[in-house]
């Protein structure tokens, strides 16, 4: 049975398989985001407007270092859908134990390092008061938990387990929201609550990875080693997903600087609810081109191009429709979506035409996402590189800098939206290149 799911991958009716895998994906995803967005309420109503965004400016540490995870997870689960698309599962085995232990060996470095830096990274952000103890409080929390901070669900659904893969968000998830609400509403932890919450829910995922891949998993790890050769492998396919998240942590990091030099603590608070509203809105995008990867990966190692193209034009439309419809939404219904989170005047006064900015650029930014997917599938990975950082990093810093040095405020708050159109422009033109390659 465990065989039958991963032969799917390159038999099923193309529509089922994505709409299978990125709704299950979705269903954990939103359950997350409906997390991120209790756990700002929580602490917004809890603690402040402010401790939001002191958490807010310690997020682009958090981001990076789930983007080590996220690389080397992705990369392996390219990997491993290849093995198994070729009835390889001793290899494939070999391939997700590699990824863990690189994992674990580079999240203890990420803490060490992290807990060094910690001060001398918020004091070049710009915080001071309460916002640097907010920011200061949150972090040394999840640092200390950094080692727990996944439970590779993407090798688990590159085996086709997509039941599972749905609890380990599931499970945690819930229990992150309880948490909260015990530790900030009931007890008066404050910030230090939310991140308290937050690692115990990720020792709860990270204990159940353990598990899957202990009972249910169908890949063999008996006889496997840690190899470099094999770690360059995985760090190669994960690369473009490492630069893309990195360059999303440091685009917040830069958006924040910029933010707080034009507009001040009041406009880096603002961001921290819009970003929160944003990350709930990339969930879409990121559970299409989730769903794309082990399907393009398993089709393209069986030679079934045809499979791949027909991947590649569902999900494409998928992660473009579900931008405009979430566009539409935000842009009709600012105020109200701010009001769930906040009833803070003036958050809700400079939020509504900031978050109608920021929601323009959403049916752009998904393009470049679907067509770096693809050609990580393929393991074309400098191409897939360029595509996948090119909205978070390579069209948002200048487009970012001369909009804030020739408009000001209102410059640094329609730059995401510029950046994405133009990112969006620059990967048509790119990706039909590279097709002819």
């Amino acid at each position: 049975m465990k065989r039958d799911k991963a032969a799917a991958l390159q038999s099923a009716p193309i529509l089922r398989l994505m709409l299978t895998f990125s709704g299950g994906t979705l269903a954990a995803l939103v359950l997350s985001g409906l997390y991120t967005l209790t756990d700002t309420l929580f602490v917004s109503y809890a603690v402040g407007a402010q401790a939001v965004g002191g958490v807010s400016v310690a997020f682009p540490f958090v981001m990076f270092q789930s983007a080590v995870s996220t690389a080397l997870g992705g990369g392996a689960a390219t990997l491993v859908s290849q093995k198994m698309g070729k009835n390889e599962p001793a290899a494939a085995g070999e391939i997700a134990l590699n990824a863990m232990l690189t994992f674990w060996l580079t999240a203890l470095l990420v803490t060490v390092l992290g807990l060094l830096s910690l001060d001398g990274f918020l004091r070049y952000s710009g915080l001071s008061g309460s916002l640097y103890s907010y920011a200061r409080e949150y972090l040394q929390i999840i640092l200390l938990g950094n080692l727990f901070s996944t439970g590779f669900s993407s090798v688990i659904r590159a085996e086709g387990n997509i039941r599972y893969g749905v609890l380990i968000w599931v499970i945690p998830v819930t229990l992150n929201i309880l948490l909260d609400y015990l530790f900030l509403l009931q007890w008066g932890f404050g910030v230090r609550g939310s991140a308290i919450a937050t690692v115990l829910a990720q020792f709860v995922s990270f204990s159940m990875s353990l598990l899957f891949f202990a009972r249910f998993s169908v890949l063999r790890f008996r006889g496997a080693r840690l190899h470099i050769i094999t770690v360059l492998r995985i760090l190669a396919i994960g690369l473009p997903s490492l630069v893309q998240q990195s360059g999303l942590a440091l685009s917040l990091a830069v958006m924040n600087m910029a933010l707080g030099r034009a507009g001040g603590e009041g406009a880096v608070t603002v961001y921290g609810f819009i970003y929160r509203i944003l990350v709930f809105a990339y969930y879409p995008f990121l559970a299409v081109t989730q769903a794309l990867s082990p399907v393009a990966s398993s089709s393209y190692a069986a030679e079934k191009h045809d499979r791949v193209r027909a991947a590649t034009r569902i999900a494409m439309a998928m992660a473009v429709g579900s931008g405009i419809l979430l566009c539409a939404l935000l842009c009709v219904f600012p105020e109200s979506v701010l009001r769930l989170l906040t009833d803070d005047g003036q958050v809700l006064t400079e939020g509504v035409p900031a978050l109608r900015n920021a929601a323009l650029s959403l049916p752009f930014v998904p393009v470049s996402l679907v067509a770096g997917t693809l050609l990580q599938s393929q393991g074309r990975v400098k191409a897939s590189l360029f595509l996948q950082s090119s909205g978070s990093v390579l069209c948002l810093f200048p487009v970012l800098l001369a909009l804030w040095l020739v408009c000001g405020l209102d410059g640094v708050w329609y730059a995401p939206f510029a950046a994405a159109l133009l990112s969006a422009a620059l990967t048509a033109v790119c990706f039909l290149r590279f097709r002819r390659m």
